[in-house]
């Protein structure tokens, strides 16, 4: 599903369509900023934290301040030392 803006763009309405293009610039670029994906598919940042709140649950990324990783399996998860 998408839209045209008033630029002529083409904006993405479908959440699993948006979410497969999140995974897919994960892949190219190993990381992505939630600002330049709400830019690029114009929704809230707060629709794409979910998004990538949704990925990482999928153990597809790790989020990051203002982002998400791409996962990467090969490396192990770095679990934060409680209390020394």
């Amino acid at each position: 599903m998408s839209n045209t803006d008033a630029s002529g763009e083409k904006r993405m309405t479908g959440t699993s369509e948006r979410r497969e293009q999140i995974i897919q610039r994960l892949r190219q670029q190993g990381s992505v900023q939630v600002n330049d994906l709400s830019a690029l598919y114009g929704v809230s940042t707060v629709t794409i934290r979910n998004d990538l709140a949704f990925l990482e649950k999928q153990g597809i990324a790790v989020r990051a301040y203002g982002g998400a990783l791409i996962c990467d399996s090969t490396t192990p998860s770095v679990e934060p030392s409680v209390g020394r």
